[in-house]
């Protein structure tokens, strides 16, 4: 019988060891659960989101019924109204607040407009109305209200309680005239400096009520050189562009002394400290002292 032998073992060697690599099925596992869950998250959230939108621009309760107005004088409640009307019966969440904001702005009398939501179904409005400065001649298109900006808020006629000065010398803001403008449903504008002139003498002169009103007309002609008439006084008064009231009283009271030394004054200029310069409707010019 064969005997088996057995090699000895030898320890200079030994076999290494050998790391069992892990499957890639769990680390995939660890990456997709949490985000198959936020998918599923996010999922049902946006079906939520959009319900809730369709139920809000659907809601009856979210029609608009009601415009309240306030701020106005001049521009009436009805046309305000009117201006707005395309927001009746919509949802007041979806609203085009600023296609109507547009549309009040088409208004010469308004200056500014604010409209913000208040639910369930009301839309405020807040109004800036632009104050007139003046009446202007303008050309063929007769007298109409101007404001400090330079536009035209409407013939006077129709606005005929205000007592304020007749404005010359205001030529068209730009290439467009006043009717073109009018028909657009722009404003109509006036050239804004000298629309600016004419307020900055109206204004001056409105802390003195008894000076505004000697005021009649206003000649704006020249950017640096407002030249008013005082009540039926024919003399054409050069104030220059500043210290308009001061100048105004001048004159006023300075006036009876020059007509004791001529018949008739053409004109006179107050521009300069201390001297009036007068002009006779017939003669050559004369100076006075300014008391």
């Amino acid at each position: 019988m064969a005997k088996v032998v057995k090699p000895a073992a030898d320890k200079r060697f030994k076999r290494g060891r050998v790391k069992t690599p892990r499957k890639a099925t769990g680390r995939w596992r660890a990456l997709v659960r949490p985000l198959v869950k936020w998918i599923i998250v996010v999922a049902i959230f946006g079906y939520a989101t959009t319900r809730a939108l369709a139920l809000v621009a659907t809601a009856p309760a979210l029609r608009i019924s009601h415009v309240a107005v306030t701020g106005t004088h001049q521009v009436s409640q009805a046309e305000i109204l009117r201006r707005v009307q395309a927001l009746d019966g919509q949802n007041i969440v979806r609203a085009d607040l600023a296609a109507a904001r547009r549309s009040l702005l088409g208004s010469p009398w308004i200056e500014e407009a604010t409209l913000r939501r208040r639910l369930p179904s009301t839309i405020e409005v807040q109004i800036t109305e632009r104050a007139p400065i003046g009446v202007a001649r303008l050309g063929r298109g007769g007298l109409h209200l101007i404001a400090a900006d330079g536009t035209v808020l409407g013939p006077y006629g129709a606005n005929a309680a205000y007592d304020l000065p007749i404005v010359d010398g205001l030529p068209p803001s730009g290439a467009r005239a006043y009717t073109a403008t009018a028909a657009i449903g722009v404003p109509a504008k006036v050239d804004p400096d000298r629309a600016d002139l004419a307020a900055r003498v109206v204004t001056a002169l409105a802390g003195e009520p008894e000076l505004l009103k000697l005021v009649s007309q206003m000649d704006v002609s020249d950017i640096e050189d407002a030249v008013v008439l005082l009540g039926d006084d024919p003399a054409r008064v050069h104030l220059g562009h500043e210290d308009f009231a001061r100048r105004v009283r001048a004159y006023r009271d300075l006036a009876p002394t020059l007509l004791q030394h001529v018949d008739a004054i053409d004109s006179a200029d107050v521009r300069y400290d201390g001297r009036v310069f007068v002009r006779p409707a017939r003669g050559r010019a004369a100076a006075a002292d300014r008391p």
